[in-house]
């Protein structure tokens, strides 16, 4: 489900204007905004162009540049997804969205437990393209907006188990803190984007899998949560934040465990790679920590925070 610039392109409104032929005539739009917080949409009004041609696509979405005309001059470049299925409804297309922004505040709480790298999901939006023809939603064509990331791109899980096997602390840590944090009612997997801004994740809810998705066609529900503890093993971070080696799952939740001997976690052998220096004291930076009987294991390479 990743969309992101396979090169990085200046954002100035001279770089814009030396690009116009990329993109369509400008066209009236409206902007639907949610606020996680007050669990309501917003309305206003604003003008684009969007390019006819994509970019990119994932598992779901195509990607189209768009400009928003009305954004600050050096933020107007954005990216523009659209759904593959002819199948998606307008409800599932605003669900993406609300996805996102709830992913966003559960960001917010793990980065408030003093996590050492911060981390966070972009926002976006929903388009309504008013100038075009009722579609076979029922309405105006939809578009979710957000910015355009630039830099290195990385997908460090998916939806059903995929864990890359090189992966830093953070990303893991936070699947696995969200599905404790929400009393094992969700988890937020499919964690990708660039450094630690992430975009496009995927929160499965523990329902069974005859239930309808609440998340959208990506929400396996149960079936999801199992897939992420067959492949997840504890990082320190999960360790520190005092996350349970099983999930604090029941039995079906539970993951794999090998053991293993770890040196301790030092500023040599767990560096972030990123800037920061470890302060903790204990444990390891590879995809695992041994110690103390808590079932914590360990892979082969040294990962980062």
């Amino acid at each position: 489900m990743a969309f992101y610039a396979h090169s990085v392109h200046s954002s100035t409104s001279a770089g814009i204007l030396g690009r116009c032929a990329e993109f369509g005539a400008p066209e009236q739009a409206k902007v639907h905004t949610y606020n996680d917080n007050t669990k309501k949409w917003s309305v206003d009004e604003t003008t684009v162009r969007l390019s006819p041609t994509r970019f990119a696509e994932g598992t779901n979405r195509y990607c189209y540049k768009i400009l928003d005309l009305t954004a600050p001059s050096g933020q107007q470049e954005k990216v523009a997804k659209v759904a593959k299925s002819l199948k998606e409804s307008r409800k599932e297309t605003f669900t993406a969205v609300v996805m996102q922004k709830r992913c966003q505040r559960l960001a917010e709480r793990f980065n408030a437990l003093g996590t050492p790298k911060k981390m966070n999901f972009i926002d976006a939006c929903i388009i309504e393209l008013v100038q075009r023809p009722i579609d076979h939603t029922g309405g105006p064509p939809l578009l979710i907006m957000e910015p355009l990331l630039q830099g290195q791109y990385k997908k460090h899980s998916n939806n059903f188990g995929f864990v890359d096997a090189e992966d830093r602390c953070t990303p893991q840590c936070f699947s696995h803190f969200t599905f404790e944090h929400t009393n094992q009612q969700m988890i937020v997997v499919d964690i990708q984007g660039v450094g630690d801004l992430y975009t496009d994740p995927q929160i499965h809810s523990n329902i069974p899998a005859s239930a309808p998705p609440i998340w959208g066609e990506g929400d396996m529900g149960d079936e999801g949560i199992h897939k992420f503890f067959e492949t997840h093993r504890c990082n320190a971070l999960c360790k520190q934040l005092g996350l349970s080696s099983r999930g604090g799952s029941p039995v079906g939740y539970m993951m794999p465990v090998t053991t293993s001997t770890t040196a301790p976690l030092t500023t040599t052998n767990c560096r972030s790679g990123l800037g920061f220096t470890s302060t903790f004291s204990s444990g390891s930076c590879g995809l695992g920590y041994s110690g103390g009987g808590l079932g914590y294991s360990t892979r082969t390479a040294p990962l980062y925070y």
